[in-house]
């Protein structure tokens, strides 16, 4: 699979089985920081490894277009494989990185 290039505040698409797709915005891209060497060098975050910090909307849209909707997932990190690639990309929503807030609890795979 061919790698697709994001950036801070890219709204996705998640396909759900029922032919709709569910908004995110990738509010923070690890890997890329730690690669630039932007986290201090005792940071946990390099253990995420491709890793990116997204937040979820909470409804489906029909279309590719994005529908600004409640926060339903306000942090999680994801595997960057699927952005870009499965999960369109479909437009932007600017973010300052040094203002996102590191979610604790939640760990998605694909």
């Amino acid at each position: 699979m061919k790698k697709s290039k994001f950036r801070h505040g890219d709204i996705f698409a998640v396909p759900l089985p029922d032919g709709t797709h569910l908004p995110g915005r990738i509010m923070l891209d690890i890997y890329g920081c730690l690669k630039k060497r932007l986290f201090p060098e005792d940071s946990p975050l390099p253990g995420l490894g491709r890793a990116v910090a997204v937040e979820m909307y909470s409804r489906p849209i029909t279309n590719l277009e994005f529908q600004k909707s409640e926060i339903l997932i306000p942090g999680a990190y994801v595997d960057n494989d699927e952005l870009g690639n499965g999960w369109p990309i479909i437009g932007n929503n600017p973010v300052d990185p040094k203002t996102v807030g590191f979610p604790e609890t939640l760990i998605g795979r694909s």
